[in-house]
């Protein structure tokens, strides 16, 4: 939920617009974005798969209210209330925690001599919040409806489809997986019985190592390419020939990206002042 950054200067100001504004930071923000957006996408597939777990390893209950005589609306609003309410306290509590582990985080950097800009992304934090309460009406509430028309005795078998046959012969792929012995055998038969749950689990791990993958790759790419694009775009033995104000004035123009303590604009330093300008004679001099 926290987007953070960094002012590496003590007694910056992070308003100033030219402040990290090049164009090697706009790279960097799109690929934050992304992995962010990464990340957005990773907590709401967790949040969906434990709801529609937890609606799962209800069913028992289900049937038993079913039972009883227990209304559809209801049975259907009971639970998927239930689901909310551990949705909601666990997405307060893990804001909480969120902000004791960036408490802690921000003592560190300050003991480094670093100071910590803090502020909550309503956007991102509003996407995930609003993303996780629809897919839980749509996902694990189709789910519930599921259930629910099923008949009370087939609501026994939880996560394995109640009209699994255990005879039945495996396919291909896993028949010559399982024939490398008899542990991987069970668990390639174990592992199909719970389809529904390999299935969720599958897509939250590969969402995880989608994320490994792209921040170790991109960070390398990012890394070699923009120190490859700078190093082209500005040598390292640069002959700078102007008036002493004039040089400093764009060092610092080139600092305010770095540095948001400082500042230059045009009423810092007149650049067409005639004591900045070359004379015509000086110019054929350096020519020659």
């Amino acid at each position: 939920n926290l987007i953070l950054r960094v002012d590496t200067s003590q007694n910056g100001d992070i308003n100033q617009q030219t402040y990290l504004s090049g164009a090697v930071n706009e790279v960097y923000s799109q690929f934050n974005t992304l992995v962010v957006s990464l990340v957005i996408i990773l907590a709401f597939m967790i949040v969906v798969a434990i709801t529609t777990t937890i609606i799962i390893f209800k069913k028992r209950d289900i049937a038993i209210m079913k039972a009883l005589g227990t209304l559809p609306g209801r049975l259907y609003g009971f639970y998927l209330l239930e689901v909310y309410i551990i949705f909601l306290i666990g997405f307060v509590i893990g804001i909480i925690f969120g902000l004791i582990a960036f408490g802690i985080f921000s003592l560190i950097m300050f003991l480094l001599g670093n100071t910590i800009i803090f502020h909550i992304d309503i956007y991102y934090t509003t996407a995930l919040f609003v993303s996780c309460i629809i897919g839980i009406f749509v996902v694990s509430g189709y789910t519930l409806r599921q259930i629910g028309n099923q008949k009370i005795i087939q609501t026994f078998s939880k996560d394995i489809p109640y009209n699994y046959d255990a005879s039945k012969r495996l396919t291909k792929i896993p028949r010559w997986i399982s024939s490398h012995g008899f542990s991987l055998k069970i668990a390639v038969v174990n592992t199909v019985r719970r389809k529904g749950e390999f299935v969720r689990y599958f897509f939250i791990f590969s969402m995880i190592f989608l994320i490994i993958f792209t921040l170790a790759l991109g960070s390398f790419v990012l890394s070699s390419s923009s120190r490859r694009w700078i190093n082209k775009s500005q040598g390292e033995n640069i002959i700078v020939i102007g008036h002493e104000d004039v040089v400093d004035a764009y060092s610092e123009m080139y600092e305010m990206y770095s540095d948001s303590s400082i500042s230059i604009d045009e009423d810092d330093i007149d650049f067409i002042d005639s004591k900045y300008l070359f004379n015509s004679s000086d110019i054929s001099e350096i020519k020659s």
